[in-house]
Parts: structure tokens; sequence; C-alpha cells
């Protein structure tokens, strides 16, 4: 998990871009310094509640011996997850400004300590711009999205984000393992290890049932 905790409005950042703005755009670029500040998080991140019901944004996932992570291509990103998944949202071209505003949005609807230090990286750091898009798997009773950019269209797609949501509905269990209880893990139709200290998952093979 990413810990930057108390260095993110000091990030000297950098426009990554690479979309060209004319001279009407660059004026109406809102200096870096000016950004809207990221709302802080109501409440400490509950793990147990996250990976039960939750979302996790992992920063590795281990499914069939193989991982999907975050600044990973899209062509290796489906080689690991399959190539049966929906388009959550298309492709759509975002500036800055977009940017913050749909990171401020992810980090409303998963307002706890555990997402706000890893979109804050985001926000704060990468400024990025150009064009985002958002795919889904599903795997047993998990559910995948891998939000995915590229600075212009002749770029191949990397991920900048990943999430992961367990069904709610599932019957699952929940117990801790590992140095000081720092693994926990699900027993779903698959078996769903997190490791809070690292940020990874681990999926396991499909169950068969009695």
């Amino acid at each position: 998990m990413r810990l930057k905790f108390f260095f993110f409005l000091f990030i000297s950042c950098t426009l990554i871009s690479g979309h060209t703005a004319t001279a009407s755009e660059a004026k109406e670029l809102t200096p870096i310094r000016e950004m809207p500040k990221l709302m802080m998080f109501d409440g400490f991140a509950d793990y147990w509640g996250t990976i039960s019901w939750g979302v996790l944004a992992p920063d590795r996932i281990k499914v069939n011996g193989s991982l999907a992570r975050v600044h990973q291509a899209e062509p290796a990103l489906i080689k690991v997850l399959g190539p049966e998944f929906a388009v959550f949202e298309k492709e759509k071209f975002r500036t800055r400004e977009d940017q913050w505003s749909y990171l401020r949005k992810l980090s409303r609807n998963n307002n706890n300590s555990m997402h706000y230090y890893i979109i804050a990286d985001i926000y704060y750091d990468l400024q990025l711009s150009g064009w985002f898009k958002v795919f889904e798997w599903t795997i047993g009773d998990l559910s995948i999205k891998a939000f995915l950019f590229r600075e212009d269209q002749s770029k191949t797609p990397r991920v900048w984000l990943l999430h992961l949501k367990p069904d709610s509905s599932t019957e699952a269990t929940i117990h801790e393992t590992g140095p000081e209880g720092q693994i926990l893990v699900r027993e779903g139709d698959r078996e769903l290890q997190w490791t809070l200290s690292n940020n990874s998952v681990v999926i396991g093979d499909l169950k068969t049932k009695n």
C-alpha cells in the first residue's frame, strides 16, 4: 500500500498529458498550485468489512498464477484476466481538471483512510490527462475493475487503478493469518487472500461444490 501519508501537498507535480492544448485551452488550465484539495476521509478503513462487502484497491492481483497490476499495459492485463470482460466506462477524453473531479468522486464513494491514501497519491502526483476507460471482469463471486489511461490514442492504455469487490450476497467466512494477522482470507466461491502490508491479493481456484 502506498504510504506517502503526509507528503502529498508538498509534491512538485508535473503535467504529463500527451494532449496538446490550444492557446484558449491553455488559458483555461488551472495552475496546479490552485487545484482543489482532496477531501479527507471520514473514518479509518475497516479491513474485515472491506474484504467482506467493500471495495479493495490492490496494487497487484494474482490469479491463475499470473499478475494483474497497476501500470500494466492493456494487452498483458487481458492476458491475465481473460478476454471476457465488460466495458464499464467507454473511452473518453478527460482534462486534468476532469480527472481531479473524477478522483474526488471516487474518494467520496470509498470514504476511508485506505482509499484516501491511494487516491491522493494519484491525485497530487500523477496529474493525468488523456483518454480513460474502465473494464470489468467477473471471477466467481468477485468483480474486478481496471481503470485504464493513455496520453493519446496512438499509445497503449495502462492501468492506473484496480478495484476488487466481493459479492456481499454470497455466503463467505473471513479469518486472518500470517504474522500479526497481516493476511485476511475470505472463503467464498474462490479463496481471496489480501496481504495488508503490500496491498496485494491472491485469488484461488474456483471451489467445487459437493
